[in-house]
């Protein structure tokens, strides 16, 4: 096997630190449908289940609240940190049975507040301006309340950030495929056949609906050629990961009577897909070694 074949199938698995895939995820505040009783979720990540605080991607910002505070009290501030712009924060609340949670009661009486605030996503480490933001609103909160605070050291939190940001660098990576056709398509068409398949339109790009594999499919000016792109630490690590995301590549090119080839050009094959299947394992393996395994909840939400 030549050089030049190697060279082209690592090509196709790239490293990347693009804004092309950041998606900025908004602080949401849900409202309960219970006339008795109104609930407020904060979440700031898709497919949320209740995590306790990352000291790797986390810092923590602290409100103790004596005497405890009734929910309803508390609901209209914290409505506030929903103008921080880059959400980089979810809350958490603790009621006086120690219990703990992402959702606000307000009939319950909380002695504490956890603001988390994560240290760098794909859209760059958290800088001097936005912890500013946060800071000043956290420590409003607790003046509202004549609350103790506990805030890190602006310094450190830079400084962990940065190194956050540089180590998710290393580990970023996706691969990269290409639907090629000699004739263009309406958007039309392609809508459809891709919505039949699970994609849902976000801006200028498509994103695949699965728990398991995260895929983002991009149209060029001219709707003639296709980016279909797998997010490497976004995707739960399986055996067949990989023959998934080639085997939707393919389907979509065959609906399109289009042609699947690598970043160069080059039709992909039982050899190609093999070897890339091998550099595949490897960034998994190196995803979870240094603490972000693939599809888990903490990459998918540094990687995001």
């Amino acid at each position: 096997m030549s050089n030049n074949f190697f060279k082209y199938i690592l090509n196709i698995i790239e490293k990347i630190k693009s804004s092309f895939f950041y998606n900025k995820v908004s602080l949401l505040l849900e409202k309960n449908d219970s006339s008795s009783l109104e609930n407020y979720k904060y979440n700031n990540c898709i497919d949320y289940d209740f995590h306790d605080f990352d000291s790797l991607i986390e810092v923590d910002i602290l409100v103790n609240l004596k005497p405890s505070v009734k929910g309803i009290d508390l609901s209209c501030h914290l409505k506030e940190f929903k103008n921080i712009s880059d959400s980089f924060i979810r809350i958490m609340l603790e009621n006086n049975f120690g219990k703990k949670s992402e959702i606000l009661d307000e009939n319950d009486y909380y002695v504490s507040i956890h603001i988390f605030v994560l240290l760098a996503s794909r859209d760059g480490p958290i800088d001097s301006e936005q912890w500013h933001k946060i800071v000043s609103i956290s420590r409003k909160l607790a003046n509202n309340f004549n609350a103790m605070i506990v805030v890190p050291d602006k310094q450190i939190v830079i400084n962990k950030a940065k190194k956050l940001d540089n180590l998710c660098a290393f580990l970023d990576a996706q691969i990269k495929f290409k639907i090629v056709t000699d004739h263009c398509f309406s958007r039309e068409k392609l809508s459809e056949i891709i919505s039949s398949i699970g994609f849902n339109k976000f801006h200028d790009i498509y994103i695949l609906k699965s728990d398991r594999i995260k895929v983002y499919l991009k149209e060029d000016d001219n709707l003639c050629n296709l980016d279909i792109i797998m997010d490497i630490p976004c995707s739960i690590q399986d055996e067949n990961t990989l023959n998934a995301f080639f085997d939707l590549s393919s389907k979509i090119a065959k609906e399109l009577n289009a042609k699947l080839v690598d970043d160069n050009g080059l039709i992909l094959n039982d050899d190609s897909i093999e070897l890339i299947s091998r550099q595949l394992n490897k960034l998994f393996k190196r995803l979870d070694e240094c603490g972000f395994t693939s599809g888990s909840y903490r990459a998918r939400r540094v990687f995001k």
